[in-house]
């Protein structure tokens, strides 16, 4: 199995503790994660990221075939000790909807914008989530994109998921997709473009791409510290239905 090959390699023996090879794909066991308490020992040792905290790939069911790849830039800081941490912490609004809201104020801002996007709330069993680089290089001097050891592995796993469309978080995940992307020959071709002004000295941005027959969508930070000028607030939330109905009417196209 490629993605668990993959996985293992840059998470160690513990993948096999959170996923279970069936004949319809490689399935996550999120119930798993509680009950891991060793230390992470023989994770990748590759680069200097290392020293952050992994965020390993969540999905619920199968692997193959989800309608639609979540990806990020990188972990977030913060040295990885016994716990066990995934991408969003999103596994928690699987186990424990509650915990998860209430772990912090941005959780239901992410939860109603894949709620929105897939169209109900069960969207953890349509999403696959990950992380372009499966440590955190963006949060200290002596890492960088370009060392990144395990960046590639995203072409990879995009091929074994095989998802219907990418939706990349955030600007950092955009400059670091399109630079792979580049480094690889591969075109992105721009469908729609859109704008939004959030206050006197800029404009955030949301871009739909085709990547051969793949969709790709840049989605701006619309959830957290976004400073939003008070007469722009009803563009914005313009803005944000715009993005969910591209998404939407394009995943749902035959």
């Amino acid at each position: 199995m490629v993605l668990q090959s993959i996985l293992a390699k840059r998470f160690g023996q513990r993948i096999k503790q959170l996923t279970l090879l069936r004949a319809d794909g490689l399935h996550f066991l999120p119930d798993q994660i509680q009950k891991i308490s060793e230390p992470n020992l023989d994770k990748c040792q590759d680069c200097p990221a290392r020293i952050f905290r992994q965020d390993i790939p969540f999905w619920i069911g199968p692997h193959s075939g989800k309608k639609v790849m979540v990806i990020a830039q990188d972990a977030g800081k913060g040295i990885e000790d016994h716990g066990l941490n995934t991408v969003f912490s999103i596994h928690n609004a699987h186990l424990d909807p509650e915990a998860y809201f209430k772990a912090s104020p941005r959780h239901e801002g992410y939860f109603n914008l894949f709620r929105d996007v897939i169209g109900h709330d069960r969207f953890l069993h349509d999403i696959y989530f990950t992380d372009i680089v499966k440590c955190a290089y963006s949060t200290d001097a002596q890492t960088s994109f370009s060392s990144a050891v395990c960046k590639e592995d995203i072409l990879m796993e995009i091929e074994a998921v095989n998802p219907k469309g990418l939706i990349l978080m955030g600007k950092a995940a955009q400059t670091a997709f399109s630079t792979m992307s580049e480094m690889n020959g591969m075109k992105l071709s721009v469908v729609t473009h859109d704008s939004c002004q959030i206050n006197s000295r800029g404009q955030i941005h949301f871009v739909h791409y085709t990547l051969n027959t793949m969709h790709v969508f840049f989605i701006p930070h619309l959830i957290g510290n976004l400073h939003i000028a008070r007469d722009m607030k009803e563009e914005f939330l313009l803005f944000k239905n715009r993005i969910t109905s591209c998404i939407q009417k394009t995943l749902n196209e035959e």
